[in-house]
Order: C-alpha cells, then sequence, then structure tokens
C-alpha cells in the first residue's frame, strides 16, 4: 500500500511539472508567482516629495488589489508622523516606520519595496531589493548613471523578481494607443524618438550642449544644466533630439505640447501633449488620426481597474502576480534604455559639449577615459554596488 501511495505522489509531482512546463514557467519563476488574491504587502522607501504620490498610489489600492501600505522608511524622521496619519486617514491601518531601509528588507513579510529615494539610491536600494528577494517599483531615472543601471538589470534577472521603472506614461491608454499606431507604420517610417523609434540599443553617439540661464550659476551646486538640447544618434542614421527649455518658452505644436514628444515620420508627424495625440500630414491643418479624448485628460491603462494616477503601480502588481516580466509596462530593461539617454547626454555636456561615440556591446565610450570615467562613481564603503549582484 505505501509502494502504491508513493507512485501516486511522485505521478502527481510529475504531472504538475508537465503542467507547469507547458505555461511557459520555469520551477524558479513559477515560485515566485502570488496568488491572485493573496495580500500584497508594500513598503514605501523615501516619503518626502515623490514618495507621497507612492504612498497615495499603495493606499489607494487597499481595497481594489488587496494591497497593504506595512512601512515607511526614510532618513528623515519628521515626516513619519504626518505620512503615517495619511495612511491611517486612506486605509484605517497604521503602517510601521523605520528609518534604515536594511532593517525593511529583512522583514519576511513585506513582498515588494517602492523607492521615491534620491537618485543616486536607486540602484543599490533596488539591487538590496531584489537580493532580499522583494520585487520593485523604483522612480525615474533608473539609476545614476549607466553602469548601475546595467546592475540593476542583472539583479531582477538572477534573482527572478519584477522591477518597474516609474515612468508612468508606458500605462497611459492614449500614449500607449499612440506608440502602437507609430510602430503599425502610421506616420511611415519613424525618424525620432526612442519609444517610437522602437529602439532596444543604445545610441551610438551623443551630443549635448547648453546652460544655466535666469539664475546665477555661482549660486547653484549643480552639475547639469537648466536649459539643454542633446541630440543622440543610432546605428541606422535614426536620431533622437531632447530638449529643456520650456521655462522660457510657449508651448508648442498644434496640441500646445509642453511635456510630451514630437515624432517625425516619413509621411506625417505625430504630437504627444502628456495622454493627448494627434497625427498630421505636412501642411495640413485637421489631424487625421488621434485619440478621442482631448484635454490633457488622462485615461486608464487597457483592463486596468483604477484612476490614471495608479495604472502604472496596477500594472507593476499584476505582474507580481503572474510572474512574468514581459507584463511590465516598462521593466528595468526597458528603464534602463531609457535613463541612459540623459546620463549619456549629461557626460557630454560636462565634458564641454563634445561628441561621444558609444559602443552598444561593451557599454563603454570609444577610446576616450574621460567619458568613461563617468559611467560610474566612486562609492563609501558598505553603500557599494558590487560587480557581482
Amino acid at each position: 500500500m505505501s509502494e502504491r501511495r508513493d507512485f501516486i505522489k511522485k505521478s502527481a509531482l510529475g504531472t504538475a511539472a508537465l503542467v507547469v512546463g507547458g505555461m511557459g514557467f520555469s520551477a524558479k519563476s513559477y515560485g515566485s508567482i502570488m496568488g491572485a488574491n493573496e495580500r500584497i504587502n508594500v513598503a514605501v522607501v523615501g516619503i518626502g516629495g515623490r514618495g507621497i504620490a507612492h504612498i497615495n498610489a499603495w493606499a489607494d489600492l487597499k481595497g481594489s488589489h488587496n494591497v497593504r501600505l506595512k512601512t515607511l522608511c526614510d532618513t528623515d524622521e519628521q515626516f513619519f508622523g504626518p505620512r503615517s496619519n495619511s495612511v491611517i486617514e486612506k486605509t484605517g491601518i497604521k503602517p510601521s516606520t523605520e528609518w534604515d531601509m536594511r532593517k525593511v528588507l529583512d522583514d519576511k513579510e513585506i513582498d515588494a519595496i517602492s523607492f521615491a529615494t534620491p537618485n543616486h539610491w536607486h540602484a543599490l536600494g533596488s539591487i538590496w531589493a531584489c537580493q532580499a528577494g522583494k520585487h520593485v517599483f523604483v522612480e525615474k531615472p533608473a539609476s545614476h548613471n549607466i553602469w548601475e543601471g546595467r546592475k540593476m538589470v542583472e539583479a531582477a534577472r538572477k534573482y527572478d523578481r519584477r522591477v518597474q521603472v516609474g515612468f508612468q506614461n508606458r500605462s497611459v491608454n492614449n500614449v500607449i494607443e499612440a506608440i502602437k499606431f507609430l510602430h503599425e507604420g502610421g506616420i511611415g517610417e519613424v525618424y525620432m524618438a526612442r519609444w517610437g523609434l522602437n529602439k532596444n540599443e543604445h545610441p551610438v553617439s551623443v551630443y549635448s550642449t547648453g546652460g544655466i540661464f535666469g539664475i546665477d550659476p555661482n549660486e547653484c551646486a549643480q552639475e547639469t544644466p537648466n536649459t539643454q538640447t542633446s541630440v543622440l544618434k543610432y546605428k541606422d542614421g535614426k536620431i533622437l533630439e531632447f530638449e529643456t527649455r520650456g521655462r522660457y518658452t510657449n508651448a508648442e505644436g498644434k496640441l500646445d505640447v509642453k511635456i510630451g514628444n514630437i515624432f517625425y515620420g516619413s509621411d506625417a508627424y505625430l504630437e504627444i501633449n502628456r495622454s493627448t495625440w494627434k497625427a498630421f500630414r505636412e501642411g495640413e491643418e485637421k489631424p487625421f488620426a488621434g485619440s478621442k479624448e482631448d484635454g490633457g485628460k488622462e485615461e486608464e491603462a487597457p483592463s486596468l481597474v483604477g484612476s490614471s494616477d495608479t495604472a502604472h503601480w496596477i500594472n507593476f502588481i499584476d505582474a507580481m502576480r503572474s510572474g512574468r516580466d514581459e507584463t511590465l509596462n516598462c521593466d528595468i530593461n526597458e528603464g534602463f534604455y531609457s535613463s541612459a539617454l540623459p546620463l549619456m547626454a549629461n557626460i557630454s555636456y560636462r565634458l564641454g559639449g563634445r561628441q561621444l561615440n558609444f559602443m552598444d556591446q561593451y557599454e563603454k565610450f570609444d577610446n576616450d577615459p574621460a567619458a568613461n570615467a563617468m559611467l560610474s562613481r566612486s562609492y563609501r564603503p558598505p553603500y557599494i554596488v558590487p560587480d557581482i549582484v
């Protein structure tokens, strides 16, 4: 009888393995999938300015997505009182507070860490979180420098964690619709901008110039300009131009674009102003395609339940439960490639605005020690981003 029970047990395990394999999951990834109704405990690290948005988003998802905002963490304890009260008002639950993020990472009940720390803490915090078995939502830019960004990708993959970067536009329905329109040839061959260009690679050259205007440069400590033009070229000749100058000019284009994009194609051009988009042919005043909603009103991402303010967070939660990186709207690999662009541009600017040539396969500049020195930074022990994550 015992032999028969052992046979049945082993047969059942074999069947389960076949089912898992048929679904396309490895044993490792299958073990990381959370139940559809299982509660997800989240900690927010960095509860200052941007951290408020993270707190509000997670609190809003308590009822609809079974999310508990368990812990608030910040080195500045003056935030604990008001932020805790906000969570209590929204959820009825008092969060714990902690000033040392390492203690938060040691908490076995916490499933995900939501980082709204200063940029230079994004990489190490995310890597530590992955190593501790936590999933990660990290604000943009993904990293403080290019080398750190690559280490974040490696950590996410090594520890099989979902890592979402906070490019919220990637979860706005109208923007998703606009990019799909571009990728399907809506304006012909696209010449300018990364997501629209569908480029999952680094550019081969970068040139950036600008300056600090409107304020006394001697009275500010920033290394980068407040008015800047950057041109990045890909190996097939397509370019991405990024400009920061809205402080001094009116909006541009038919949609009065202040924060957005203008994509140029062989047959037409397309404007995105926050979540509104329209496509125009040369010389024509009226758009031939565009979003149904106007006036900059953001919409929810497809099939998601929640406001536009929570769509990106909901996508992250759904990916945690599915165990699939490909369901993330801005997986760390996407966030890394996008974040690398302004990082490259700032290196060009800081080196006098000269053109730099970049070797994609090595993620280094070609024969340029001064530029390569800026791909990483010196660390203060024990807060070191490791070579091997």
